[in-house]
């Protein structure tokens, strides 16, 4: 069960993100949608809304592109670790 993020900390996260990637810093993801649990070093490229969730978009391995909704990443760290 994953726990709820205060306002603040996705205010934070969001700002993490954001510096990612105007800066062009990979990060080290983890996740977990329907599809079960994701690990990757990502290169962020946008943020968006779309029907009130927020997403993050990345290049993952082999230049795949990814649209992770923020409410499932359980974990991010600068990469390299």
């Amino acid at each position: 069960m994953k726990s709820k993020k205060s306002r603040i900390d996705r205010c934070e996260l969001t700002d993490h993100y954001e510096a990612a990637i105007m800066h062009r810093r990979r990060l080290h993801v983890c996740w977990q949608d329907q599809q079960g649990e994701h690990e990757q070093c990502l290169l962020p490229t946008d943020l968006c809304c779309d029907q009130g969730r927020d997403y993050l978009f990345a290049m993952g391995a082999a230049d795949s592109q990814l649209r992770i909704c923020l409410d499932d990443i359980t974990q991010v760290r600068e990469f390299p670790l």
